[in-house]
């Protein structure tokens, strides 16, 4: 086929991945790669529907792919379609679903402990023959069916695996991880040119016809310029870079142009850094309150996002688990004002800066200056943070800001991390949990800040509360549903009262796109838009 007669998609972003291979990132967009050309045994539905792709039959318990042993741990059985092949045309076996396992249990590689069985103990294993798989949880899974493992070519990666590894080399160390040349999904990585471009094309070993030739995914440092082409008909569309509010008006403006939007548990937060780096009035929970109080979240929802959002006060805001109850602070800046001066912050020598008078282990005249960050790729971030800047100044809190990528800010302690490593107060980012289940990963446990140990531990700004440790742990392992409620209730009570980080607006998820573009997505279930890209056509 002539290059010209190519069928190409063209996706436009202003954020570049880290990388391919998500088990070593911490990235919505690595993640959203990994399955792009990858795919695990099955997927899920918004109505948490499975849906096989390199099986044939999926697991149940009337089946029998399902057991509750007496030993109390759950086992999942399911068998590898004899149909379901790598793209180089070798057959996809268990070992190929093991060697993701053992990569995140050697205690070598930086894998995060969520990207492998949900972060749950257990193991994986070979069946019967090379074709069964047999997962075990060493205790029932409520959730079992979000167990999707995505595997990873045994026959390529093995020998080099093990031979880094006797020398102590991580699989993030691994060059597969940004060049995997061989994959089982509808699309194969070709080529990846930094700050410019990358591009995948056809498996033309995949189970089932795939319309497109390529997949092209643009990258531009200017959002203005991304939406020059999306409005030149040059990209066929642009996924979560443009807040809804934006997409709406570039969609009146344009008749050929389109926006569907839906809610993946996305919101604003700002989080405060507790660790021994962070400025002590941050850990006053008076100065958090004052802060929350000096912030005006509805001017936000209407002003940054025209409408097109909504206030968030706790991490499951906006889902069917969202406890009314939680505390909600009023936008108060005389309130705050007050506030921060019980706790012996206030403005005395007239520079329009609190200062320390009287608090506990701080030197009078510290002033009330705070660092913070946010994603310098995406746009409405900026400008949220430049708001938050702008209204805790009306209050006597200076902040200034630095400004890093989202594979920065989200990147490992060992790469010095400024969220991994504790460089700022403050951290105004986003967390990806989905809305399919009340048990999503908790990024604040106790046990889980980033360390020399533990690299890619989420809770960058140590936030520690057991008790929501406690709670948070029994929604992945409680089958009794009203216990699970229960549970995330008190999480957000507690975390409300506790406000070591502040929920400020929900976002929603907007996709800007070509009419000539047909296409579906899965958005808020565990498996990203791409669960239907081979479908994807240019219509006729």
């Amino acid at each position: 086929m002539a290059q010209d007669d190519l069928r190409v998609l063209r996706l436009g972003y202003t954020e570049e991945p880290d990388m391919l291979v998500d088990y070593t990132s911490n990235t919505l967009l690595g993640w959203s790669m990994f399955r792009l050309h990858s795919q695990p045994q099955w997927g899920t539905t918004q109505q948490q529907e499975i849906v096989p792709l390199l099986i044939d039959e999926a697991p149940s318990y009337d089946n029998g792919g399902i057991v509750i042993t007496d030993e109390g741990t759950q086992v999942i059985k399911f068998t590898i379609a004899d149909w379901a092949v790598w793209s180089d045309g070798t057959p996809i076996t268990a070992a190929d679903f093991v060697l993701p396992y053992e990569i995140a249990n050697d205690g070598v590689s930086q894998v995060l402990a969520f990207r492998m069985l949900g972060g749950l103990a257990g193991s994986v294993a070979q069946g019967e023959t090379e074709k069964d798989v047999v997962v075990t949880f060493d205790a029932p899974n409520p959730d079992w069916q979000y167990a999707a493992i995505v595997p990873l070519p045994n026959h390529i990666l093995r020998e080099g695996y093990e031979a880094d590894l006797a020398n102590g080399i991580g699989f993030e160390l691994n060059s597969w991880v940004r060049q995997p040349t061989v994959s089982n999904g509808p699309f194969v990585f070709a080529e990846w040119v930094t700050g410019s471009y990358l591009r995948f094309v056809k498996n033309q070993n995949y189970w089932k016809d795939v319309w497109f030739d390529e997949v092209v995914l643009n990258f531009y440092s200017d959002v203005s310029v991304l939406e020059q082409l999306m409005v030149a008909g040059e990209l066929d569309m642009t996924r979560y870079i443009l807040p809804a509010s934006r997409a709406a008006e570039l969609v009146a403006a344009n008749d050929f142009l389109d926006v569907r939007t839906s809610f993946g548990g996305v919101r604003l937060e700002l989080e405060y850094n507790q660790g021994p780096n962070g400025h002590p009035a941050l850990k006053d929970q008076r100065v958090r309150h004052a802060m929350s109080m000096g912030i005006d979240r509805q001017f936000m929802v209407d002003e940054i996002y025209n409408g097109i959002a909504e206030v968030a006060n706790t991490w499951w805001a906006g889902t069917p688990w969202y406890n009314p109850d939680a505390l909600m602070l009023p936008f108060d800046p005389a309130g705050a004002v007050e506030l921060l001066r019980e706790a012996g912050w206030y403005d005395e020598d007239g520079d329009g800066v609190a200062e320390a008078h009287g608090v506990d282990g701080v030197e009078d005249g510290l002033p009330l200056e705070i660092t913070a960050t946010t994603y310098a790729d995406i746009q409405h971030y900026q400008d949220s943070l430049l708001y938050v800047q702008d209204v805790l100044a009306d209050i006597g809190i200076k902040m200034n800001i630095t400004l890093h990528t989202i594979a920065e800010i989200h990147g490992s302690f060992t790469n010095n991390s400024p969220l991994a490593t504790g460089q700022y107060d403050a951290y105004l980012v986003a967390w990806v949990p989905g809305v399919a289940t009340v048990a999503t990963f908790g990024p604040y446990y106790c046990t889980d800040i980033p360390s020399e140990a533990n690299p890619f531990g989420l809770n960058g700004p140590q936030i520690c509360n057991e008790r929501v440790d406690e709670l948070w742990t029994s929604l992945s392992v409680s089958l009794d549903q009203a216990e699970r409620e229960a549970a995330a209730d008190e999480i957000q009570v507690l975390m409300a009262e506790d406000l070591y980080t502040q929920y400020l607006v929900n976002i929603l998820y907007a996709a800007t796109y070509n009419k000539r573009l047909v296409w579906e997505a899965s958005d808020v279930s565990d498996f990203t838009p791409w669960l239907n890209i081979a479908d994807w056509h240019y219509e006729e």
